[in-house]
């Protein structure tokens, strides 16, 4: 498919171009064309993974910081 002088090219969030899809499943939106990341949903869902390992690790971390005060501050309460 040759793009015309007033075609622009879409970028996704690896800026990288997207082909042109089609939708294939049955229903209202079958046949028609759309943008779509090369990488759905290999990388799209491995960052989004990574993400929320990170976040559940910040949310352990920040629950043993809290425990560590507590015991913290009854240690000095007996002193």
């Amino acid at each position: 498919m040759a793009m015309s002088k007033n075609e622009c090219q879409v970028l996704c969030y690896h800026d990288e171009v997207v082909p042109l899809r089609v939708v294939r499943f049955n229903g209202p939106t079958a046949g028609k064309y759309f943008h779509g990341c090369s990488y759905w949903p290999y990388k799209c869902f491995e960052k989004d993974t990574k993400i929320a390992d990170l976040e559940m690790n910040i949310n352990m971390l920040e629950e043993k910081v809290k425990k560590q005060k507590e015991v913290i501050s009854k240690q000095e309460d007996q002193i």
